[in-house]
């Protein structure tokens, strides 16, 4: 209903207001198209080790099946490791946003990545954002 009300003051000409669709489902397209754009980034390009897509895809997804897992696991190297960075800090609510993963699937992958020493979750307090830190059993050294 507010948004209905500030396309009715807008449509109206109000100094200092953008105009926008007068129907609802153009304000809500309208929207929906600046968000996406203030949210869209170039596409990023990283270097992945072999191990992650030659054993790590097959094993997560194939064996283990959990392909919820390995997108997080992909996403979390692309946001630590891809960047040059040890480690970072997210919030459940940004790993589903970021990754696509229901909560409850981002969940049940960190709680499975940990399982497998895969990643470290480290709070500093029990309501505290995670840092999460991307480990490579298979490199040495």
């Amino acid at each position: 209903m507010a948004t209905v009300q500030v396309c009715h003051a807008q449509r109206r000409g109000e100094p200092g207001r953008r105009r926008l669709p007068a129907t609802r489902s153009a304000a809500l397209t309208t929207v929906a198209m600046e968000t996406i754009a203030a949210h869209h980034r170039p596409a990023m390009a990283i270097s992945v080790e072999p191990h992650v897509v030659d054993v790590l895809l097959p094993d997560l997804i194939g064996h283990d099946k959990r392909p919820s897992s390995f997108v997080l696991y992909l996403w979390l190297y692309a946001m630590t490791r891809g960047m040059g960075r040890k480690s970072a800090f997210f919030s459940y609510q940004m790993l589903t946003d970021r990754t696509g993963l229901s909560k409850r699937a981002v969940q049940r992958a960190v709680a499975h990545l940990q399982r497998r020493q895969l990643i470290r979750a480290s709070r500093k307090s029990a309501t505290s954002v995670p840092e999460y830190t991307v480990l490579t059993p298979w490199v040495r050294g």
